[in-house]
């Protein structure tokens, strides 16, 4: 262990960092485990280190404040730059932000006696009936993908909730393509590894979140994803990309009910957008960070 893994271990485990961990953390999750999970990231990713030591200790908090363990699956500790104000002047200084994904969201769930299903939706699963979603009285959701062939690109996005003791569906979310573009637009930094690398995940993620904020959980559990979305710029203008275009204009997530006489009408195109080359240039730069290992 280098020196400097040996001074951010005995910061780590002072007692009074420890102290505020623990309560954050619930009975189920050991201080112990959470501590080694830590290190362990450290010490595969000196880069960590190299950040600000405050915002790493704060997004150590923050994943014990949402009872998340930063192991990559329920969540990561990513790197960017963030531009802050030195003597009047613009400096860029990486700074670590703690990353909830699916995998915690589920484990929330969980705990609440609820489960959690999110999936992708492609071209080809629209063909004959394999992607039926309903909405109205009695709404339903019927998704059978043939996971064996070349399904085309997504088109889109779901997230089902249901109660683990009975199987009662009790929340639906759907996305379109252009509601995936738009929430990966909105982050501080679009075009991060883990929306590129690991793009279809967030995809999931993104119905999922939407999904979480509806659900009968107290509200300091839902506070996980206003914190998760400190991410996010919520007045970043959306640009949606020609590809999110194309296939919107072109293909309905919903399968028309062959016995419903209504005509469909298509949608208004869109408002003129600009392309992903279009971006903002002035975008926080990500470092490799704890890599998601989903």
């Amino acid at each position: 262990m280098n020196k400097e893994i040996a001074l951010f271990n005995d910061q780590f485990r002072s007692e009074r960092n420890l102290t505020t961990l623990k309560s954050y953390l619930d009975k189920d999750t050991d201080i112990d485990r959470f501590t080694a999970v830590v290190i362990r990231a450290v010490q595969e990713n000196p880069d960590l280190l190299a950040a600000d030591r405050t915002s790493l200790f704060f997004s150590c908090q923050k994943a014990a404040q949402d009872q998340l363990i930063p192991d990559g699956k329920e969540g990561f500790l990513g790197i960017y730059s963030n531009k802050i104000k030195v003597d009047g002047k613009d400096v860029w200084i990486k700074k670590v932000q703690w990353q909830p994904m699916i995998g915690g969201l589920r484990k929330i769930l969980t705990k609440h006696g609820i489960g959690l299903r999110a999936e992708l939706v492609c071209e080809k699963d629209l063909e004959d009936g394999r992607f039926i979603y309903e909405q109205g009285d009695t709404p339903r959701l019927i998704h059978k993908p043939n996971i064996f062939s070349d399904r085309g690109a997504v088109v889109g996005a779901y997230a089902i909730a249901f109660l683990l003791n009975t199987g009662e569906v009790i929340g639906r979310e759907v996305m379109d393509l252009q509601e995936l573009t738009k929430v990966r637009q909105a982050s501080k930094n679009p075009n991060a590894n883990v929306w590129t690398i690991w793009e279809s995940e967030m995809q999931r993620k993104a119905p999922a979140k939407r999904l979480f904020k509806q659900l009968p959980l107290p509200d300091d559990i839902k506070e996980i994803i206003d914190r998760d979305n400190e991410q996010f710029d919520m007045n970043k203008a959306p640009a949606v990309s020609k590809i999110a275009q194309d296939v919107q204009a072109h293909v309905r997530l919903v399968k028309p009910d062959p016995r419903e006489t209504t005509r469909y009408e298509p949608p208004q195109d869109a408002e003129e957008v600009t392309q992903e080359e279009d971006w903002p240039q002035e975008t926080p730069v990500e470092y490799a960070g704890q890599e998601p290992d989903f």
